[in-house]
């Protein structure tokens, strides 16, 4: 895979931009996917205890989890949740779909940003530095 990447970077250079950006933040992203990961876990426990003794999507640890990640990439389960605990439905669905499409996603989007912005910071600093040199 690292000799594809190297091919991909040499034929289309803004994809080396891309991947050195992805590589410089890969221990961020890791971090962040590992604490996003206890989250989800912990939504599907909530989810699996509030609506899985009425719902048959929810009713082991595993469909909650999996109809979860179906939720969080647009399958609708808003109907089961209502049928299951209509009490409660709303607000899990909201705070679920806030902390998922909001949240979740824009602090990766903000990790790669961030790491890019600092890489062509460092390589402007040192494009000066070598024309400081250069010309002296």
């Amino acid at each position: 895979m690292a000799k594809n990447l190297k091919a991909l970077t040499s034929k289309f250079p803004a994809f080396g931009v891309l991947f050195e950006t992805i590589s410089e933040a890969r221990m961020d992203l890791l971090y962040f996917s590992v604490m996003s990961l206890a989250i989800a876990l912990a939504f599907a426990v909530v989810a699996y205890s509030l609506f899985g003794p009425h719902s048959e999507v929810f009713s082991t640890m595993n469909g909650a989890s999996l109809s979860l990640l179906k939720m969080a990439f647009g399958r609708d389960y808003f109907k089961d949740f209502d049928e299951s605990n209509s009490d409660i439905s709303i607000p899990f669905f909201v705070i679920y779909s806030f902390i998922f499409y909001f949240v979740i996603l824009n602090v990766y989007a903000a990790i790669v940003m961030r790491t890019y912005d600092n890489l062509r910071q460092k390589k402007q600093l040192l494009t000066e530095a070598m024309a400081d040199i250069v010309t002296q």
